[in-house]
């Protein structure tokens, strides 16, 4: 039965309590759960296992070949901003996501990060 949820902090308190089987979520609010035992992790959506979690198996893995589900974040400016802008905004970002500071606190968090810049930004939005 779905449960819909307006707030995932209580979704996830529900599972760890029991009220729940369980439920898809992305990796950085679990994470620490997972790894404390008190839940565990089935499988991952991501088209290869994570790199925090190399022990569950992905999806397809587990016998589901077309399941793909991904998250995403990123950062938008309002339409008609300086190109001067956008540029340095985008270089700025890409200096702060190949620091090693910032690659382990996403792997920490159980995740993984694309490459690229705002032209595949804008590519995720026209599939």
């Amino acid at each position: 039965m779905h449960t819909p949820y307006n707030q995932l902090p209580q979704a996830i308190t529900d599972l760890v309590g029991g009220q729940h089987l369980f439920m898809f979520a992305a990796t950085s609010p679990v994470t620490g759960f997972i790894n404390s035992g008190r839940l565990k992790a089935l499988a991952v959506s991501s088209p290869e296992r994570l790199a925090n979690f190399k022990d569950v198996p992905t999806m397809s893995e587990e016998g589901f070949p077309n399941f793909l589900v991904r998250d995403w974040q990123g950062l938008a400016v309002r339409s008609g901003t300086p190109v001067d802008i956008t540029e340095k905004l985008t270089d700025a970002l890409v200096r702060a996501r190949e620091s090693t500071e910032v690659k382990n606190v996403i792997a920490t968090m159980g995740a993984s990060q694309a490459s690229g810049g705002s032209a595949d930004f804008v590519k995720l939005f026209s599939q």
